[in-house]
């Protein structure tokens, strides 16, 4: 077994879940969702459910495929959530540098921890995300003292209706290489905000930096930043 999957994330090649389980307990959380309710419940992978949890076999999973790919590092959780231990992190790292010709991607909503593993090279990109201007402004920030060759990048996902409009994004999205938007998906999601998609698509000039998900309701462009270099 690979341990790292194809997806349907559009900006990834695959998944690969060494860590799992999160306690934020977003009500849109897509993943608490899968394993609570949807085709992953009751799964042996899952066997707390969504509590964090460390899954030591698929650790050196991307070592053993040498095309470069595009990874999403815990899809299934927050690898740097302020609960996980820092051995995790740190194991899970190691297969980063090691595995050098692959892009490793990184999301969080606690970018401050970066700073404990710091300095990262260049093929571990660090994301933070966040659903209003404020709360991607408030990380961006932090992200911007972080050590790092990488690129550094935003997932704006979902954007929260109503939220996004020209006269509150100020400066909030300037700190990042790459900002990737989303809008809300599930039986109980809200229509897509286009025009808050289109406020972001508007004050980001250099489209070779934004990512628009097929569900924001608005064609768009799709670049990761390797791509446009």
């Amino acid at each position: 077994m690979s341990y790292m999957n194809r997806t349907g994330i559009e900006w990834c090649d695959r998944t690969w879940n060494p860590v799992t389980g999160c306690k934020h307990d977003c009500s849109y959380c897509y993943a608490r969702r899968m394993v609570e309710e949807g085709r992953l419940k009751n799964s042996p992978g899952y066997p707390n459910g969504f509590a964090p949890a460390f899954h030591p076999e698929r650790v050196r999973a991307p070592l053993a495929n040498k095309r470069t790919l595009k990874i999403f590092v815990s899809s299934m959780g927050d690898l740097f959530g302020s609960w996980v231990p820092t051995e995790w992190i740190e194991a899970v790292l190691a297969v980063c540098r090691e595995a050098h010709w692959h892009h490793f991607m990184l999301l969080t909503k606690n970018p401050r921890r970066y700073e404990e593993f710091a300095p990262l090279p260049a093929n571990i990109w660090l994301g933070t995300s966040g659903t209003t201007p404020a709360e991607v402004a408030a990380r961006g920030n932090i992200l911007r003292g972080i050590d790092t060759e990488g690129f550094k990048f935003a997932s704006v996902e979902p954007i929260r209706p109503g939220a996004w409009r020209p006269r509150v994004i100020g400066d909030s999205l300037d700190a990042f290489d790459w900002v990737i938007v989303g809008c809300e998906t599930g039986p109980k999601a809200p229509p897509p905000d286009v025009e808050g998609v289109r406020a972001i698509t508007d004050h980001i000039a250099a489209s070779k930096t934004l990512f628009l998900k097929g569900n924001t309701g608005i064609n768009g462009p799709t670049f990761c930043p390797e791509e446009a270099a």
